[in-house]
């Protein structure tokens, strides 16, 4: 008895347009539904079912942009346009994720190395000069692979996820730049004492934070007494009356008491005073330079691993973000 099903089995190609979300690009998945249905019959005249909930994918072709996950069907009703009427259709899901192995391998990983390579800078010798050179060498190589790199992405309301990524790093990167200025001030400062508070929160506490612990061998050192200690020598001289020999006490270090130190002319004692002056100038002005670049070592030790503590965060950050989908 024939019930009135009809099994429709015809060959044909079609072409349909997904709207898909690129806030994740490249790490990004689509969900792309595909409905069939007529708005010629309502449900009462024409029910549309599907002979299975998976899709046929024999014959699949892979990609070489889009990996496709799963495809499932699923019965679906809709509205009429024009009235009140229920249609059938049949809606298949496609689930598709982009393969990202390239834009990671050429977009990604280079900005991660020039970006590290910013820490060479916190390395880089004071006295030389090129630490800016380089900061703002990298910089600009960072801004104009941006630029490479913005007409591959595709165009979207929203901001991808890799043009997240290159705007915080060309952020850390600026902000690197300041404070490495910040720190060659310390390390060029000729005039003035250390602040109280720069003694007390960076050299003290800052330093205790990032292990940096200051030499204290020279002063130990310049602690040590140089001279030897006052030996007496025991010269024999006589008998005593018991007929053991007579032992006297010789200072070596000792002058006679009548002796007198010879002056020197006034004009002499006044250039000698007037070198001793300056050489406490100088060594107080060492000491001062030294301590500030103390100072300027601490934080530079602090701006490294800050540095590569906010790279790291920030990969972290802005990858490790959960796919969302676009029906």
């Amino acid at each position: 008895m024939y019930d009135g099903k009809v099994t429709w089995v015809v060959p044909m190609i079609t072409m349909s347009s997904c709207q898909i979300s690129v806030e994740n690009f490249p790490l990004d998945e689509q969900m792309c539904k595909l409905t069939f249905g007529s708005w010629n019959y309502d449900i009462t005249k024409l029910n549309i079912t599907a002979a299975r909930d998976t899709v046929f994918t024999q014959h699949y072709l892979a990609n070489g942009e889009w990996e496709l996950i799963s495809a499932t069907s699923e019965r679906s009703l809709m509205s009429h346009f024009c009235c009140k009427a229920m249609v059938s259709g049949v809606s298949y899901v496609l689930h598709i994720r982009r393969l990202s192995q390239f834009y990671v391998t050429n977009f990604i990983m280079p900005c991660a190395l020039i970006s590290v390579l910013t820490l060479l800078v916190f390395f880089m010798p004071e006295d030389t000069g090129e630490r800016m050179a380089v900061g703002v060498t990298i910089l600009l190589s960072l801004a104009v692979f941006f630029l490479m790199v913005e007409e591959k992405m595709p165009v979207s309301e929203n901001l991808p996820l890799i043009g997240k990524y290159y705007c915080c790093t060309i952020i850390e990167v600026s902000l690197a730049l300041a404070a490495m200025c910040y720190v060659l001030r310390y390390v060029h400062h000729r005039s003035g004492a250390v602040p109280v508070w720069t003694r007390k929160y960076i050299i003290g506490y800052l330093g205790r934070v990032v292990f940096y612990k200051t030499d204290q061998a020279k002063a130990e050192q310049e602690q040590t007494p140089n001279a030897k200690p006052q030996t007496d020598h025991r010269v024999s001289r006589g008998t005593e009356e018991n007929g053991k020999p007579a032992r006297i006490t010789v200072n070596k270090w000792r002058k006679p008491l009548h002796e007198k130190k010879p002056e020197l002319p006034v004009a002499e004692s006044r250039a000698v005073k007037i070198l001793a002056d300056n050489v406490k100038e100088q060594d107080k002005t060492d000491e001062l330079q030294e301590e500030w670049e103390l100072a300027a070592n601490v934080l530079n030790r602090f701006l490294i691993l800050l540095f590569l503590s906010s790279v790291v965060i920030t990969l972290i950050a802005v990858f490790a973000v959960d796919t969302t989908f676009e029906t």
